[in-house]
């Protein structure tokens, strides 16, 4: 990985004007943890490295700096087919710290047997 992780950081945060602190309670991690990543003491792990990237609208690329290229927010949103008021709303939700590494499955399970599930 790239040492531009800490310099990406620091840039995106001082974008949106956040405080280390607001940062790394987006992302679920302590203060402390969050401060050395963006000190370049600490490399965060991957599932970190993509909650950033999602919350900042960057692509993994270029927040671990292996791409310079930069899209633009209607590029992103534009990429994934997604609306300003759609994009809008999902940041009115919040990730639960409880769920965090669970698996969702993608469709209910099958029933075992022959007999109906009630």
């Amino acid at each position: 990985m790239s040492n531009l992780l800490p310099q990406r950081l620091l840039l995106l945060r001082q974008e949106r004007h956040m405080t280390q602190l607001e940062l790394a309670r987006e992302i679920l991690v302590p203060r402390v943890t969050y401060t050395h990543y963006e000190l370049g003491k600490r490399t965060p792990d991957l599932d970190t490295i993509i909650r950033l990237a999602r919350y900042f609208q960057v692509s993994l690329d270029f927040l671990t700096g292996c791409t310079s290229l930069r899209p633009s927010l209607e590029q992103w949103l534009s990429d994934r087919n997604l609306s300003r008021e759609t994009a809008g709303s999902a940041g009115d939700y919040k990730i639960d710290p409880n769920l965090a590494g669970q698996r969702v499955a993608d469709s209910p399970p099958e029933p075992v047997g022959d007999h109906p599930v009630d």
